[in-house]
């Protein structure tokens, strides 16, 4: 679940009360959405992530889950939620 491949934020699609959504580019070239979590929103990142890694969470209007990564250190860190992108869509993921 945890993704370690480095990817690319292209865009600021949207942002909200737990965080931003990102349009970003894979180091395979795929396009995806990101959702960073500040810090201070770490327990709405652990809550989406526990529902995003259900085992039968699979549906047509549930974007795809890809992993979930961090970066930075101390009050800078940032947590991220990877999903299929949809360019069409609704990028509001689930909020917690």
């Amino acid at each position: 679940m945890f993704f370690s491949s480095p990817f690319q934020l292209l865009e600021l699609k949207g942002g909200g009360r737990f965080g931003k959504v990102y349009k970003a580019k894979l180091e395979n070239e795929e396009v995806v959405a990101v959702k960073a979590f500040p810090l201070s929103e770490k327990q709405s990142f652990e809550a989406e992530k526990v529902v995003y890694s259900l085992p039968r969470l699979s549906h047509e209007n549930i974007l795809k889950f890809i992993g979930v990564s961090s970066k930075g250190a101390g009050v800078e860190k940032e947590f991220y939620l990877i999903t299929e992108f949809h360019s069409t869509g609704e990028l509001g993921l689930v909020e917690a």
